[in-house]
């Protein structure tokens, strides 16, 4: 999700231009959340998430991290309550 919401932001400074100031660039984040254009994941329950095996190889990579994706996991737009 860092990744997705962090390019809508470059994309955002992108199409703003180099001198864009500041309070517009606010404007226009808070306009593009406003628009649903930014996502975040819910429900996360990091006790019931499948453990991290970063290279699908079966074997975990990491005892103590836990992704927080579960099966009822849905990507949400910022637009939503």
């Amino acid at each position: 999700m860092d990744l997705f919401n962090n390019e809508v932001g470059l994309n955002i400074g992108d199409e703003a231009g180099f001198f864009a100031s500041n309070e517009e660039l606010s404007n226009l984040v808070y306009q593009t959340h406003l628009e649903g254009n930014i996502l975040y994941l819910n429900p996360l329950d990091f006790s019931l998430s499948p453990r991290y095996d970063i290279n699908n190889d079966g074997v975990q990579d990491c005892l103590n991290c836990l992704n927080g994706i579960i099966s009822l996991t849905q990507l949400i737009a910022t637009d939503l309550p």
